[in-house]
């Protein structure tokens, strides 16, 4: 591996020269050209541990765990790992299998290894060793198990009272009296087990082991169901412990007297489903990123010693319905429901998964799928016949209001008032958005979709590209705010104005010429506080206007002009392949970009608001033809399509979903890390202004396709300038009227 002497060898300079381009305290471009070229020909990459013994730090945190097989420690693991990585930090995990005198051997290693902090997570109730480590100012935090809490401890913990006491509430409903706990170390202390029975009146027994082990559970399960075999509800303390459970009351039980099992883990559809009736929920990602705050907000404070515990609340639930059932299958009958949708990827996750609803009904559903203006043009000339060879359709959520005027859309209002839990979880304003028109139901939201900036996070995060930014602009290279910063940093990304870059281009933009670019130039337009329409009056060719289609056209001039990008599929797909520092994408189409079996920058993906703050609203709904001759069976469907039933399989596959309980969910941050930015998207995100009261049928594909797309896509490839561009749609929009 090269050293910052061989850069100054090859580059033929002073180490201490080298030093200064590095850390950025040089201008003289012929030093910094000369030391750049010899970092790139010999990969050098500065050491963190030479530059940390000016400052006596060694950016390590030290890690004890019980091991490493629980789902559970993983997760938290995995949840720390990742927030240290992102703030300079590595990390040494030690194992202990709760073994005190491994735990204290390990403490002593990371006094020698001189770590900046240690997280320790075990069930070794006694912490003697503490005492010596505020000798050395190591500072510490105690997550998740319960301890022998000592003056000046820092410690983040699980509080199991209230899950348990609402699992038992409901277990006595289910007429489960006596109760057993299967329970490692440090989940809960045995008087607090003792006060639930007498809140509860139920008779309550427990087992407490030393490890997850199957093995052990298994014994104590064994034990516990020979003393007590009257027991029909079981609580375990992990999901790796159940194994050992079920082994148990399979050799002890009958198949019709197995107890019932409730798991303390984190929720899943997949794992859950047949196995517990309930699980305690505990969100160990959030519990991981607890801690990570807590040990650098100490290690960033010299380690003062005061005493702090902080809890996360357990949350019992009973295991959600499957959306397939064979049990409730029926006998076939001869209905058949035909369903126009778009040809898309999501969409077609619904035809994987209809496989299931129609194995269940015994219903065949027929799907027919199209373009965006075929399936406009299909639907309206269905409702134009007052046909009924179509029963449902997905629609766009600017069509709402010419179908419902044409008469198209069969009302729903009946089944809000019919289902307050089925609408309660959709995520905010979702409805309203996507299927309410004069106060009346009409459609239920589908595919929900808002805009997000997505970019490669190392290219933001790399000193030496920050160092070159700086240097050639005067300010930090960070995450856009405003459309003029993004097109900065969209220069400095694309080789041709910067051949240093990493990568070839700084974006990826739509260049066909259609809707797809109204919606790019929409994104500046209203950010710079312009509007199309105002007060049902054409307000687009305005300074605002001229201002953001400028901006738009500067940012064309980084992105990759030689292929057709038609859809943010082929956007999507340019990310991927790892071309571009940054593209604007709506959440549905990002589905891929973080699978490593087919992106290229898969783990590298980071998310964060639109600059400017104005993303389009988009998605789909579904409705009901109005002439369809079957609409009981045909409201059954899309309820069942766009329910909570069906939300977990669906999110699984697609990546998006209408339900708020799968953006809370974190334990799939890990599959789809922009999901926490949707729902600030969501809020932020606003309809296409429309014209009210025109005589154009259409008037949407119009407007915002054939007259603003392909417009701008005359000036984005130079045909015409700005003034003429914004002239002509302002008078085809006024011809619309």
């Amino acid at each position: 591996m090269a050293t910052i002497k061989d850069v100054a060898v090859f580059a033929g300079v002073s180490v201490g020269s080298v030093s200064n381009v590095i850390n950025g305290k040089t201008n003289n471009k012929e030093l910094i050209d000369k030391v750049e070229h010899a970092i790139k020909a010999l990969g050098f990459r500065p050491d963190a541990n030479a530059r940390s013994l000016k400052n006596t730090k060694t950016n390590i945190i030290g890690i004890i765990i019980s091991n490493f097989e629980e789902q559970r420690i993983q997760v938290m693991l995995g949840a720390i790992e990742k927030e240290l990585r992102a703030r300079g930090y590595s990390i040494l995990v030690k194992t202990t299998d709760n073994n005190r005198i491994l735990e204290k051997k390990h403490i002593e290693y990371f006094i020698q290894q001189k770590v900046d902090g240690i997280i320790v997570s075990t069930a070794v109730k006694n912490k003697s060793w503490f005492t010596k480590l505020k000798t050395d100012s190591i500072p510490i935090i105690f997550a998740d198990k319960k301890i022998d809490v000592e003056s000046n401890m820092k410690v983040i913990t699980i509080d199991y009272k209230e899950a348990f006491k609402q699992c038992l509430l409901w277990g006595k409903e289910q007429h489960h009296t006596k109760v057993g706990f299967i329970l490692e170390k440090g989940i809960m202390l045995e008087e607090e087990l003792e006060n639930l029975s007498h809140v509860t009146e139920q008779e309550l027994f427990y087992k407490l082991v030393g490890d997850y082990s199957s093995e052990s559970s298994f014994k104590a399960t064994y034990e516990l169901l020979y003393e007590e075999p009257d027991i029909t509800l079981l609580i375990v303390s992990s999901h790796m412990m159940t194994q050992g459970v079920k082994k148990a009351t399979r050799i002890l039980k009958t198949h019709k007297s197995m107890p019932s099992l409730v798991c303390i883990k984190a929720e899943s559809w997949i794992e859950d489903e047949g196995v517990f009736e309930g699980v305690i929920n505990v969100s160990y990602h959030q519990l991981g990123v607890k801690v990570v705050k807590q040990i650098l907000q100490s290690v960033q404070a010299g380690n003062h010693f005061y005493t702090q515990i902080e809890t996360i609340d357990a949350v019992f639930r009973i295991t959600g319905s499957s959306f397939y059932n064979a049990q409730n299958s029926r006998v076939k009958n001869t209905t058949t429901l035909n369903i126009a949708i778009l040809d898309a990827k999501v969409a077609k996750v619904l035809q994987m998964l209809t496989k299931a609803y129609e194995k269940q009904y015994g219903i065949k559903i027929h799907f027919i799928t199209f373009g965006y203006h075929e399936l406009w043009h299909y639907v309206t000339k269905c409702i134009q016949e007052g046909a009924s060879y179509i029963d449902a359709f997905m629609f766009d959520l600017v069509w709402l209001e010419e179908l419902v005027k044409r008469g198209g859309l069969e009302e729903l209002s009946d089944l809000k008032v019919e289902n307050e839990e089925y609408f309660a979880d959709i995520i905010e304003e979702a409805v309203e958005n996507h299927g309410i028109y004069n106060e009346k139901l009409y459609g239920l939201p589908f595919m929900t979709g808002t805009q997000l900036l997505f970019y490669q996070k190392d290219l933001f995060e790399d000193n030496t590209l920050k160092i070159q930014f700086q240097r050639k602009y005067g300010m930090e290279l960070k995450l856009p705010q405003t459309w003029d910063e993004f097109n900065l940093i969209a220069e400095f990304f694309t080789r041709s104005f910067n051949a240093n870059s990493p990568v070839t281009y700084g974006t990826s933009l739509i260049n066909k010429g259609n809707l797809y670019n109204s919606i790019e130039f929409l994104n500046r337009l209203w950010s710079y506080g312009g509007a199309v329409i105002s007060d049902n009056q054409v307000t687009i060719n305005s300074n605002y206007a001229h201002i953001a289609l400028d901006s738009y056209r500067k940012s064309y001039q980084y992105t990759n002009r030689q292929e057709i990008h038609d859809t943010w599929d082929t956007i999507a797909d340019d990310f991927k392949h790892g071309h571009t520092a940054m593209a604007v994408l709506y959440d549905s189409y990002a589905f891929g970009i973080n699978d490593s079996t087919e992106s290229k920058v898969a783990g590298n993906v980071g998310s964060c608001l639109l600059p400017g703050q104005c993303p389009v609203l988009g998605g789909w709904s579904f409705g009901i033809n109005k002439n369809s001759l079957v609409k009981d069976e045909a409201k059954k469907y899309i309820m069942w399509a766009c329910g909570r039933r069906i939300s977990k399989p669906f999110a699984l596959l697609s990546g998006i979903s209408n339900r708020q309980s799968f953006y809370a969910d974190k334990e799939l941050d890990g599959l789809y890390p922009w999901k926490r930015n949707v729902l600030k998207s969501y809020a932020k995100s606003r309809k296409r202004e429309m014209l009210h009261d025109s005589k154009s049928f259409g008037i949407h594909i119009q407007l915002y396709d054939d007259i603003i797309g392909k417009e701008i896509g005359k000036a984005l490839s130079g045909i015409q300038d700005t003034k003429e561009t914004l002239e002509h749609i302002e008078r085809q929009i006024k011809d619309l009227k």
